[in-house]
Order: structure tokens, then C-alpha cells, then sequence
């Protein structure tokens, strides 16, 4: 055990740097819990949610999507579902986001508070900023939440020795049971008093009935699991779970951002990886040297187990990495050799801690962490105004549409949620909804003609619901775009609907190089969708438009610049690309392209000196380029290259 920081006698004046760092960690994980819902899977859990409350049961044929229709639905999230419906119902998506911040703020309390028994104020307050910063992507409102909220309760008390007492074992019980009905991985109650048991089988001559009394435990959990609508059934999404990752997974779940390797290259381009690594290193040391020195206490050796089983399970995916550092931040408490500082070494180690933190916040607050990570969203409450069609349910109620549609899979939630039960998503991210035929095949069918006619004749698909940006889009716009059977009757700065032209109400198409219809947010992740959507379709003069309002933002500029330039060019409006030229070689003066079409330009307009200037320097930059050297020759025989 860590020596204690703080002697008697000592004042307060050494109670401030542990302190100053804790309020800094705090705040600082803030700053990244206060974020917009931006989370795919919100609008289904909540559409379900709100059916349960309504209707009193819990749904086992699925009625929510057109795909699944009629299919067997075991819901094993129903009670996180009734608990967001509940906050919604009490605050709109406002309440939504509270209850997010809600149960990881208790969730990163009960694991600092069972790192606080064995560690001091400054190594727990280090610790608590590194789990929760390698925590930060499953800030979101999803029914995992409920098991990182057991998971630390779990740890919490049988680190601690808690389930010596019969309240603590009734804690640990009830825990379990809303374990079950919340989330799949219920199972890890289980594990984690096996851990347990296994220690004191391994004691048993030190505490004699231990054992026993643990295994008695280990069987009102299993008994508790059973408490759920399914019963046994339970545990086959558990193992559904378990096989939605690694090498034998299935491909289109391997596709998935969030199943991604652990190790792989998104997860390390992450703002958590880091945290995740730091973590993994404190534990090894620790670990290394708890053993050598044969330093275990009491729990550790269960507490080994846990880490080491959870550790197994943070590497079968990107999204797992949570279950590691939760149990990382009191098991480092307790293994790693933290020394007995100094004030100037306690003074040292906050400020450094502190700055460290404050340049973290800061990174959230002013939205760079969001725009480098590609997250429609920034710090706030409520729902982000972008990268969802918020204008479409209106429109669609307006022009009384009720056929089925093809929606991108991103954004089948969002549909539901506006539209159910009126109208029905094709798809959306409930994969145990659906047959793994289907799933497969739909999934293909905004990828090839054969397998999207047979997807819009099989569903009777009449409209299209395609997000900017997505896989679904990148395929199917530049195609339906001259496809006079579809027509383009909505977009906005998320996402777009075609519905078809035979449809007795459909409306007139839209003018895509008509003045934009609807309110853009000041934000530029609209622009840059917008740029996607106006490419894929062609639509030139909007697409100009769109990248002159995205010019005004700092992020990505030089992008928007030389793409802006390339558009002017094309419609032949040469003074107004050479203005944008000389924007962007402000900003990056050594691009050798853009200096030779300014050359170019120039030359146009008789500015035959500024033409020559601007090739020379790209010929410094880039000497003997065989294309330079030809212009820089055409310039001086006074005849414009074109």
C-alpha cells in the first residue's frame, strides 16, 4: 500500500496540489461528457423505449423496420430503453444527455473511490483523468452504460471485501438483475465473483468458509440472470456479443468503427488510445512488481484475474477498451509502486498534471477534438443540429408520404424515431433484428444494380433516404442523379430524399443549382457533407456556393480553397479562381500545383512578370519538373500555355 501523502500535522497549504488536480480531472472529463448526442442507435432505443412504456410489454416479434418485420426480437436492452425514454419524456434530448453524464459520473466515482483506499489524492486523481480520457468514445447514451455503471459498482465492493456483508451481497444481486435486462454483458457479474472465488479457494486455509460463502454468491448471480424476460435465453446474446468480434466475425460487423482492432490504426489515431496505453503500462509495471516483491494484498489476486480477463476482452475490439480502463483505474491504485512525495514534488507533479488537463479541456471546448475525430458535434446539451435530416419528418408529412424506403443504415434510428409508427426504416443497427441473409444482402444493395432492384421490388421500396457521406450515398447518388425513375423532391445539409417518379405524390424535383432552401448551422461539418452530396450529383454552380461558405471557416480551408479554385476554373471564371488561388497560397505557398495554375491565370491576363515570379518559385521548390520548365518556356516566347 502507497504511504499516506498527507502526515499529521500537515496544513492545508499540502491539501492543494491533489485537490487542484482532481477539480482539473474532473473538469477536464467535463468538458468531454457535455457533449451533443450524436449517436446512431439514440433514436431506435428510444422509439423502443417509448413503445414499452406505452404499451406495458416488452416486444419479442419485431415491429420497427420493414427488413425485420415479423422476425424475432429478443430485447435484451428493454430496461435501459424504458429508463431513456423516461429522461426524454422528462426533458426532451436535454434529459437525454443528462442522464449520459449521470451514470458516467457515478460510474468514474465508485472507481475513484475504490482507487482512493489504496493510493493517494495526487496518483488517483492521475489515474481517474487517464480512465476516463481512454473512456471518452463511449461517452454516449447506450445501453452499455448500464454495465460500465455495474462494472464499477462490482469492483467497487468486491475489491473492498464488501460481500462479506449481507447488504453488500443484496447490492450485488438486485445490481445483477438490472444487469441483465439492460445490456448483454451481464455476464461479467459472474466473472468478476469467480475472480473472487478463486482467490479464496486459493486462501482458503486463511479464511476458512470463504470459499464457500462466495460460491453461494456466484450462484444467486446465475440465478439472477434468469430474472428477464427471456430467461436463459439471456445468455445467447451474451454469446452473440462475444462473436460480433475477432478474426471469426462476421464481415459486416467487422466494418464497424466501433469492432475495430484495438490496436489498429483508428483506434491509435483516437484521443483514448493513448490514455488506454498509459493505463496498460502502469498495470504491467505494477503488476511485474507487486509480484516480484510478493506485495499482493488481500484482493489483488482477484482483482489480477478481473484485470487480466478484462483485459482479454478490451482486445477484441475498439469498443472494449472501457472495460480495461475502468478496472485499470483502482487496480493501479493498488499494484503500482507510487512514491511518497515531497511538497516540491507534489507541487511539481499537480502543475504539470494541471496544464496537461486544461490544454485536454480545451481541446473539446473549442471543437478541434470533434472536427479531427469527424463528430458532427460539439460541447453542449441536447441533439447536434447536424448530420441529421431534422427538416425531413415534416416534409414527408407534408406531402403525406407512407411508402417503404431504402435509407441509409446510419440514419435508419433518426427515421424511426420521427416517423414510427406512420413509417418504417428499411434497416437500421439492431443486426440480431434481421436474418443474416437478409442483413447481408441488403447491406449489398446500394452497391450493385442487381442486388438494388431486387431490394426495391422485394420491399416495395418507394423512396430514398441517403445520408451525405455515407457508403449508401457514395454509390447510389451519381446513379440516381440521371436516373429519370427517382426523383430529388428534399435535402437539406445531412442527407437527402428521392422518392419515386410513378408515385402518385411525388413532387415537383428540386433545382440543385437553385439558392440553398433551408437554414445552414454555423458549423463547418454542414459544408463539408454538402460538398460530398453536390459532387456525387453534379451540381456545380450549388457546389460553388456551398465551398465559398465553407472558405469562411478555418478548418479545412486550404481543402475548400484549392477545390473552390478547381470549380472556378472549370466554369471559366478565371478572375474570380485567381483571387481564390492567391487565398490559398497565402496559406500554403510551397503547393507547386496551385502556384503553377496561378501562373496560368496570370498569364491569362497579360500578367506575364507575376506569371513568371510565381513559376520560378515553383521551380525552387520543385527544380527540373519537366511541365514547369515547359510553361516557364511557352511564358517567355509571350505564348500562354492553356
Amino acid at each position: 500500500m502507497a504511504a499516506a501523502e498527507h502526515p499529521a500535522g500537515r496544513g492545508w497549504v499540502d491539501r492543494i496540489p491533489p485537490w487542484l488536480l482532481l477539480a482539473c480531472a474532473v473538469g477536464c472529463l467535463a468538458a468531454y461528457l457535455f457533449r451533443e448526442i450524436d449517436e446512431f442507435d439514440v433514436g431506435w432505443n428510444l422509439t423502443i423505449g417509448q413503445d414499452i412504456v406505452r404499451t406495458g410489454s416488452v416486444p419479442t416479434i419485431d415491429r420497427y423496420t420493414v427488413a425485420g418485420d415479423g422476425h424475432p426480437y429478443h430485447d435484451i436492452h428493454w430496461l435501459f430503453q424504458v429508463l431513456l425514454a423516461l429522461a426524454y419524456a422528462a426533458g426532451g434530448f436535454v434529459g437525454v444527455s443528462l442522464l449520459t453524464i449521470a451514470m458516467w459520473t457515478a460510474t468514474l466515482t465508485l472507481c475513484y473511490r475504490a482507487a482512493r483506499s489504496r493510493a493517494s489524492p495526487l496518483a488517483c486523481a492521475a489515474l481517474l483523468f487517464a480512465g476516463g480520457m481512454a473512456c471518452i468514445e463511449r461517452f454516449v447514451p447506450r445501453p452499455e452504460m448500464v454495465t460500465f455503471l455495474c462494472l464499477a459498482g462490482f469492483l467497487l465492493i468486491l475489491l473492498e471485501g464488501g460481500y462479506r456483508r449481507p447488504l453488500a451481497c443484496a447490492i450485488l444481486i438486485g445490481l445483477q438483475v438490472v444487469w441483465t435486462n439492460a445490456h448483454g454483458l451481464f455476464v461479467l457479474g459472474p466473472f468478476l465473483v469467480g475472480c473472487v472465488a478463486i482467490q479464496a479457494l486459493l486462501r482458503r486455509r486463511e479464511e476458512p468458509g470463504q470459499f464457500v460463502r462466495l460460491l453461494g454468491l456466484l450462484g444467486a448471480l446465475l440465478a439472477a440472470t434468469l430474472v428477464n424476460p427471456r430467461h436463459v435465453g439471456s445468455w445467447s446474446y451474451a454469446w452473440l456479443l462475444l462473436t460480433q468480434v475477432g478474426p471469426k466475425a462476421p464481415s459486416v460487423l467487422k466494418a464497424l468503427g466501433e469492432l475495430s482492432p484495438t490496436f489498429g490504426a483508428a483506434s491509435r489515431g483516437g484521443l483514448a488510445f493513448p490514455f488506454f496505453a498509459s493505463l496498460l503500462v502502469v498495470v504491467a509495471i505494477g503488476s511485474i512488481h507487486a509480484i516480484a516483491r510478493r506485495r499482493l494484498g488481500r484482493a489483488d489476486v482477484a482483482g489480477l484475474l478481473a484485470l487480466l480477463g478484462l483485459l482479454a476482452a478490451s482486445l477484441t475490439g475498439r469498443r472494449n477498451m472501457v472495460l480495461f480502463a475502468l478496472v485499470a483505474i483502482p487496480m493501479g491504485a493498488r499494484l503500482f509502486p507510487w512514491p511518497t512525495w515531497s511538497r516540491p514534488g507534489r507541487f511539481a507533479f499537480a502543475a504539470v498534471g494541471v496544464v496537461g488537463m486544461v490544454a485536454t479541456a480545451a481541446h473539446a471546448l473549442t471543437g478541434r477534438y470533434y472536427l479531427t475525430m469527424g463528430i458532427p458535434a460539439r460541447s453542449g446539451l441536447g441533439f447536434t443540429p447536424s448530420y441529421y435530416p431534422h427538416g425531413l419528418a415534416p416534409f414527408l408529412d407534408r406531402i403525406d408520404f407512407r411508402g417503404n424506403v431504402l435509407n441509409s443504415n446510419a440514419l435508419g434510428g433518426f427515421y424511426m424515431f420521427h416517423n414510427y409508427p406512420r413509417r418504417r426504416p428499411l434497416t437500421e443497427g439492431r443486426w440480431t433484428a434481421y436474418d443474416d441473409q437478409v442483413v447481408a444482402r441488403l447491406l449489398a444493395a446500394p452497391f450493385g444494380a442487381v442486388d438494388f432492384r431486387w431490394a426495391v421490388d422485394a420491399y416495395r421500396i418507394e423512396g430514398l433516404v441517403l445520408g451525405h457521406g455515407t457508403d449508401e450515398a457514395q454509390s447510389l447518388l451519381p446513379v440516381i442523379a440521371r436516373d429519370p425513375a427517382w426523383r430529388l423532391v428534399y435535402y437539406d445539409q445531412a442527407a437527402s430524399f428521392w422518392i419515386a417518379a410513378a408515385h402518385p405524390k411525388a413532387p415537383p424535383p428540386l433545382d440543385l443549382e437553385a439558392p440553398l432552401a433551408f437554414p445552414m448551422s454555423d458549423r463547418v461539418d454542414d459544408c463539408i457533407r454538402l460538398e460530398v452530396f453536390f459532387s456525387l450529383t453534379g451540381a456545380v454552380v450549388s457546389r460553388i456556393e456551398n465551398l465559398e461558405r465553407a472558405t469562411r471557416f478555418e478548418w479545412f480551408r486550404p481543402i475548400h480553397l484549392k477545390r473552390l479554385g478547381r470549380l472556378q476554373v472549370t466554369l471559366g471564371r478565371n478572375g474570380d479562381a485567381e483571387g481564390t488561388y492567391r487565398r490559398f497560397l497565402e496559406e500554403r505557398p510551397e503547393d507547386v500545383d496551385a502556384l503553377n495554375t496561378a501562373a496560368w491565370l496570370a498569364s491569362l491576363r497579360g500578367d506575364t512578370r507575376r506569371a513568371e515570379a510565381l513559376l520560378d518559385l515553383a521551380l525552387r521548390i520543385r527544380p527540373g519538373d519537366a511541365e514547369l520548365l515547359g510553361n516557364r518556356r511557352r511564358l517567355q516566347g509571350a505564348t500562354p500555355a492553356p
